[in-house]
């Protein structure tokens, strides 16, 4: 996958994240305030945003404008959390012009150590962190 096909997969996630909103907020109310969904529905379409202004010529470019826009948008431990994940992942594919199963391995790698770094979490902690271990 290049630059290219890289926006188009994260423009169909930011679709799918935004049209999740009431799910995530439900979800939410059960367990918590009840923003969440909010929260990533005001991130994603920041992603849509920025994404659909740019042209990344690597995946690591695309993916480092979606955790750029998660980051500044998203807002609560969900924006830290997601925002370090694409951009501590987009970090470890360099400059490298596809996105292949090497690849997207290393970007889940690295993402998965920025959160764990960040947060202080580790797997076991019933996390996000367990997802991705997975």
């Amino acid at each position: 996958m290049d630059g290219a096909e890289t926006k188009q997969a994260l423009l169909a996630v930011a679709a799918a994240v935004v049209a999740a909103e009431p799910d995530l907020t439900d979800a939410d109310r059960a367990i918590g305030d009840g923003d969440h969904g909010i929260g990533m529905k005001r991130g994603f379409l920041a992603v849509r945003e920025r994404l659909q202004a740019a042209e990344p010529t690597t995946p690591a470019a695309a993916l480092k404008d979606c955790g750029t826009a998660i980051l500044m948008k998203t807002g609560g431990a969900a924006g830290a959390v997601f925002g370090t994940f694409f951009r501590a992942g987009a970090e470890a594919l360099g400059a490298a012009d596809s996105l292949d199963g090497a690849g997207l391995r290393r970007f889940l790698e690295a993402g998965q150590a920025a959160v764990e770094k960040r947060g202080g979490a580790a797997e076991g902690d019933k996390t996000m962190l367990d997802a991705l271990a997975e």
